[in-house]
């Protein structure tokens, strides 16, 4: 009968030597990796989010065309789904119906040209939102890892 062999990085291991293996700690290792991700609960990530999120509507409120001040108001961060560890980034319609309008520009008897506000802001708000949320996050994992 043939054994069974993994072949790996460091050379061929019979795969009864590797289900033999014991690790020391691999209880208290699990135990901690278990604690780091509940402590990466839905409510604590929501909270970088939305950190995240008001950098971005600073941002591109910054840079939004102003003609009655209507569109800049109109732009909002908000929590999303209470459940989830979601936010809320855009332009509340009812207050700025025509933002589309202004983004992309439109054609007819009083046409005007696109004049990008939104996407171009989060380019512009994206490297400080990513920082943000890796830093919320490496906070959040270290703080989990020395309890």
């Amino acid at each position: 009968m043939a054994r069974s062999i993994i072949s790996g990085s460091r050379g061929t291991v019979p795969v009864e030597a590797r289900r033999a293996l014991k690790i020391d700690g691999i209880n208290e290792l699990r135990a901690k990796l278990a604690y780091i991700l509940s402590a990466t609960t839905a409510k604590a990530v929501k909270e970088i989010s939305i950190q995240a999120a008001l950098t971005g509507r600073d941002i591109i409120k910054a840079i939004t065309p102003v003609k009655t001040g209507l569109l800049q108001s109109a732009i909002f961060a908000a929590y999303g789904d209470p459940e989830k560890a979601n936010v809320l980034l855009g332009v509340n319609h009812h207050i700025a119906p025509h933002a589309h309008l202004v983004e992309y520009g439109h054609a007819g008897p009083h046409a005007a040209p696109p004049k990008p506000y939104f996407r171009p802001g989060l380019v512009l708000a994206a490297p400080q939102m990513k920082t943000i949320i890796e830093d919320g996050f490496k906070e959040i994992i270290e703080k989990a890892a020395s309890d």
